[in-house]
């Protein structure tokens, strides 16, 4: 579903697990329209951590920061139907935004790729729609500027569009498989597992294709090349979300976080302007409790934050009850709290 701070610790836990039983490989069952940038960012950086080789599984739709994601895996597999890309960052409302945002995302997602031997220009036409996407004759697929695609049009050189100006590139399976994005199309785990055989590759563990394994014995030199063991035949260990990880997860959902934030400050100011404590209040602090405990328990450290926000909320009571008017302590206190949701 939507990927937040609870997601990254669920999948960092898997992880660990994996590597305690000294797992062949992971396989990441994807389908997901997106979320938030800075906890895919950090999901990317536990999965390039891991030594482990990792197979992306579209099923069916690695959309945004999803996309983010599969890409950092060593392989790639879409099912049919499945479409991968979209990855333009946009606010909590769906709205564009800046160029600034647009750069980081465009430099993240084409190192991702370019780090697992993929094609950065693709990536970086997921999220930047002022590119132009274009295969060459000779089977090259690079991203233009608007003014160089009218160079190379003006040289009447021979290219097909596969992203215009104003489109982010989203991709198909077939699209996928064409382009070399994806390493194969599957449609469930047991077919993935036949597909995909255990590989030293100079040394190096890797999970490849019979097809790929063939590519690299032509590459190198035989001998630097030994299949190990398929994995059609593979025990299966499924790291389910537990009790705890679902009910972060909810909490840390994009949607879920910026709800309770926005539900949580409206009824603290609705409390503020009246007199007494109420139900606003009250709705305003577990809104907000809810807020910093779910990004607390997802280990985020939230911990100054919300100390600064009780303080802050200690300092608006005193101003409320206390002492009369509005001074030194109910501007503290306002500050406090806006620094909590800020860190």
């Amino acid at each position: 579903n939507e990927i937040g701070n609870g997601l990254r610790v669920y999948i960092e836990k898997g992880i660990k697990q994996a590597e305690l039983n000294q797992a062949n490989a992971i396989i990441f069952d994807v389908h997901t329209p997106g979320g938030a940038l800075n906890a895919a960012r950090d999901i990317i950086d536990v999965i390039q951590r891991s030594e482990i080789p990792t197979i992306a599984f579209v099923n069916t739709e690695a959309i945004s920061a999803g996309a983010m994601i599969s890409l950092a895996c060593d392989q790639i597999v879409i099912r049919s139907g499945g479409t991968i890309g979209d990855a333009a960052p946009v606010s909590i409302q769906g709205q564009e935004i800046g160029e600034k945002a647009v750069s980081y995302v465009r430099g993240k997602i084409s190192a991702t790729a370019e780090r697992q031997g993929r094609n950065p220009d693709l990536a970086a036409a997921m999220v930047d729609k002022k590119l132009v996407l274009v295969k060459y004759e000779n089977g090259d697929i690079v991203t233009l500027r608007p003014d160089e695609y009218e160079k190379e049009r003006e040289r009447e050189k021979q290219m097909e569009v596969i992203a215009a100006e104003g489109e982010l590139l989203t991709l198909t399976a077939e699209q996928s498989l064409e382009y070399n994005l994806a390493e194969a199309i599957a449609e469930d785990r047991e077919e993935i597992l036949k597909l995909y055989s255990i590989v030293e590759v100079d040394g190096k563990k890797m999970v490849l294709t019979q097809k790929a394994i063939m590519l690299k014995r032509d590459e190198l030199e035989g001998e630097k090349v030994i299949e190990v063991a398929s994995l059609a035949d593979a025990e299966i260990k499924r790291v389910a979300p537990s009790f705890a990880d679902k009910i972060v997860i909810f909490f840390t959902n994009p949607i879920v976080s910026s709800l309770l934030l926005s539900l949580g400050m409206l009824g603290l100011f609705i409390e503020i302007r009246s007199p007494g404590f109420g139900l606003p209040g009250l709705v305003g602090v577990v809104c907000l409790g809810l807020f910093f405990g779910g990004h607390m328990l997802s280990q985020v450290e939230a911990q100054y934050a919300l100390l600064a926000f009780v303080l802050g909320i200690s300092l608006l009571m005193i101003e409320a009850f206390v002492i009369p008017g509005f001074g030194v302590a109910g501007i503290a206190g306002i500050g406090l709290i806006i620094y909590s949701v800020f860190f």
